[in-house]
């Protein structure tokens, strides 16, 4: 949802095989007390930073 509707529009490029991926990173170099759902937004912003440096 989140790259359909916040992500594509602005880079027609992201697939769900970046997001994928993305989320594969987040959860390699994170505790997993950070997956709750009250930090899902948190996790949100690392995942955009991390795509954000990526691409930088």
């Amino acid at each position: 949802m989140v790259n359909n509707e916040i992500l594509h529009p602005i880079c027609s490029e992201m697939s769900s095989y970046i997001m994928k991926n993305v989320t594969f990173w987040v959860v390699e170099t994170h505790s997993q007390e950070i997956f709750r759902d009250e930090h899902l937004m948190h996790v949100l912003q690392i995942a955009l930073k991390f795509l954000q440096t990526c691409t930088g």
